[in-house]
């Protein structure tokens, strides 16, 4: 049976940061173009990352597949 890692990061992981970081806490994903891709193919994963990446939420968390644009994303003050 697959775990299920969007509910464990946003029910046990994220949580246990908010008590050690200020709000709000910002995560950047970086993975292959492949593992991307696979991502887009997969309905239960796609639908976790949408849920992970939804802006309402009291975390930032964007995938990239580019160490570059993930680190700038990282940098970007918030308001």
């Amino acid at each position: 049976m697959p775990v299920d890692y969007g509910q464990w990061l946003h029910h046990e992981f994220l949580p246990g940061l908010y008590s050690l970081y200020a709000e709000p806490v910002r995560l950047a994903c970086l993975m292959s173009a492949t593992q991307f891709a696979d991502l887009q193919r997969d309905p239960v994963s796609l639908a976790n990352a949408q849920m992970l990446t939804d802006p309402d939420l009291p975390f930032q968390l964007a995938l990239f597949t580019d160490q570059t644009e993930a680190i700038e994303w990282l940098a970007k003050e918030t308001i």
